[in-house]
């Protein structure tokens, strides 16, 4: 069965322990098999200092069926909001076909389909300011009119990032 994950790239996965327990649970009940592609959007607020490389947001729809092994990624756009991120048009008939291929896979031999739906995207430096208590939340849309859902809230960038420095990261390209 395939499950839905969130992860930001270069931050420790540490994040997980400040999800939020009710979006948690919300989650649990959604397959990537059949949400609309369309539809998803994530939403990564950031402070000032902190900013998303371009072309790093990205998706993947990773699926083991029986000996065989696949990985579709998608780079995700940003619509207009620096905040937003979303499947590119242009993907979204694609992940569809993908969708229903590996539905027939789970459908034909369950216990043989495995994988699971993830978002990565990798932070810069916008000033050099950047604190680690500085404070990051992300929250998931899966319903083209749906509200957001918070996956962890106001959390400081230590507890994602865990004690590094924040120097070593790349500087945003702004124009």
């Amino acid at each position: 069965m395939l499950r839905l994950t969130i992860t930001f790239s270069a931050l420790c996965l540490a994040a997980c322990t400040a999800m939020v327990p009710s979006t948690a649970l919300q989650l649990m009940s959604l397959s990537p098999l059949t949400a609309d592609p369309a539809a998803l959007a994530v939403r990564i607020d950031l402070p000032k200092t902190i900013g998303i490389q371009p072309d790093s947001a990205k998706l993947t729809l990773s699926n083991t069926y029986r000996d065989e092994i696949a990985a579709h990624t998608y780079t995700l756009d940003r619509p207009g909001d620096a905040s937003l991120f979303r499947i590119a048009p242009k993907d979204v008939a694609g992940l569809r076909d993908l969708q229903t291929k590996i539905r027939a896979q789970e459908d034909t031999a369950p216990q043989e389909n495995s994988g699971s739906l993830s978002v990565t995207a990798s932070p810069c430096l916008k000033s050099d300011f950047a604190s680690l208590d500085d404070r990051v939340s992300v929250s998931i849309r899966t319903a083209p009119d749906g509200a957001f859902l918070p996956l962890f809230r106001d959390q400081p960038l230590s507890k994602l990032f865990g004690p590094t420095d924040l120097s070593a990261l790349p500087l945003c390209d702004i124009p």
